[in-house]
């Protein structure tokens, strides 16, 4: 998690980032599993699609 909070962003990926920046879930393992849970159960879905991305 250090290195993800010590990275520099280039103006591309910055603006990807403020852009998106709620739909982000950045914590340890049992903080993402909670919001995670209720972020399905807030939307009424039984699943989530996670997917990743790359510049």
């Amino acid at each position: 998690m250090e290195e993800a909070q010590n990275h520099i962003y280039i103006p591309e990926e910055e603006a990807a980032r403020n852009a998106n920046k709620e739909r982000f879930v950045i914590a340890n393992v049992n903080d993402v599993a909670q919001q995670l849970k209720q972020m399905a159960k807030a939307a009424l879905v039984d699943e989530l699609m996670i997917g990743g991305f790359s510049p």
